[in-house]
């Protein structure tokens, strides 16, 4: 996933000034007269980042908190055969008996095991994850990265966006007898 830009500027004067007209969602400016950060939103303004409701000085966001401001200021979109394809071709490609998906950014951590059986057809793991996810709440976006799929959320029961991750869990089984 592409990680967000971020502005400086000396003074808040410099901030009010500068031009947005090529400002995306997600980009963040930080203020180094008065300590300040601000994120630009999907409605075209600046929002500053504040947590709780004090100031936080020398305040920092990983790129996970960056990605979860994003997502969830975006649209959801009805789950399409899009993404059962985005989620076929992963399976097609690792070729493996058992996925796991997993959030762990939760209050309480999420995960649902999936186990491959021979008869299932190359096409029922999409629809399968994709039933799974309507449960959850609304995706927002799918995306492969590396050896997994990042898929961001709009959670029904939490009111928030959250990450999960669908990926090869066959090292993860043990077999006994």
């Amino acid at each position: 996933m592409e990680k967000a830009r971020k502005l400086e500027f000396k003074t808040l004067s410099d901030f009010r000034n500068y031009n947005t007209t090529f400002a995306s969602p997600g980009l963040v400016a930080e203020v180094k007269e008065d300590n300040s950060k601000y994120m630009f939103s999907s409605k075209r303004e600046w929002n500053k980042l504040e947590k709780g409701k004090g100031k936080l000085e020398n305040f920092e966001m990983s790129n996970f908190e960056i990605n979860q401001q994003v997502y969830s200021q975006m649209n959801s979109h009805v789950p399409s055969s899009k993404d059962a394809e985005i989620i076929n071709d992963f399976y097609k490609k690792e070729n493996a008996s058992f996925y796991m998906l997993l959030c762990t950014t939760r209050k309480i951590p999420y995960f649902t095991l999936l186990a491959h059986k021979e008869n299932l057809l190359n096409s029922s793991l999409g629809q399968m994850v994709i039933e799974c996810l309507s449960s959850i709440g609304e995706v927002i976006a799918i995306e492969r990265v590396n050896n997994a799929l990042e898929i961001w959320m709009w959670e029904s029961d939490t009111k928030e966006s959250n990450l999960y991750i669908l990926f090869n869990y066959s090292e993860g089984v043990e077999y006994f007898s």
